[in-house]
């Protein structure tokens, strides 16, 4: 009976996967035997003949280090060529782009005009400056030829120098406004 199970017995697939495996690990390890075998037939085993043949792949390999080096070093200054030349053309274009805004902001009308009121605040600011001098200069004077007309000319010289105050004052404001305005019409240039 035992006989009938052992003839009816089938090896499961993985099973024979594996023997399969093995098998063919056998046949390829004996065909690298024979040809190792073969190579070994061949080495010149001369020690002179093996210290010329390890010369010359020396030199060989120091030439063609010498040879990756040179290259390396004519491709890095290609590379570095390369980045300089497109820095200095993008640097370029930003200088020529920052030159085009400012044109356009300096001939933009509100920068005009807050030139044109910037300039009249000094002159007033300068006016007032020189009246409030010369008033000083003229109650000084005054003072010393008679006391009682001092104090109508001091009167005079105040008058002047806080009317030149005030024109000082509201062109301050003015030079203050165009200021916005510039500000408003230069930030709509940029980016444009």
């Amino acid at each position: 009976m035992a006989r009938n199970r052992t003839q009816n017995f089938k090896a499961p697939t993985p099973v024979l996967a594996v023997i399969g495996v093995g098998d063919l690990a056998v046949e390829k390890i004996r065909e690298v035997g024979s040809d190792v075998q073969a190579r070994s037939a061949k080495i010149n085993l001369e020690p002179k003949r093996l210290q010329a043949d390890i010369e010359h792949a020396t030199k060989q390999r120091v030439d063609d280090v010498r040879a990756a080096q040179h290259k390396a070093q004519q491709r890095a200054e290609a590379v570095f060529n390369d980045v300089v030349a497109t820095a200095t053309t993008t640097y370029d274009s930003l200088a020529g782009r920052g030159k085009t805004l400012v044109d356009r902001i300096t001939r933009q009308q509100a920068t005009q005009n807050l030139k044109r009121t910037a300039s009249n605040t000094s002159s007033q600011a300068k006016a007032a400056s020189t009246t409030a001098k010369k008033a000083a200069s003229t109650t000084g004077e005054s003072a010393k030829s008679s006391a009682s007309s001092t104090g109508e000319t001091a009167k005079k010289s105040a008058s002047q120098t806080k009317s030149r105050a005030k024109a000082t004052g509201t062109s301050a404001r003015k030079t203050a406004s165009a200021a916005g305005e510039a500000a408003q019409e230069t930030a709509k240039k940029v980016g444009d």
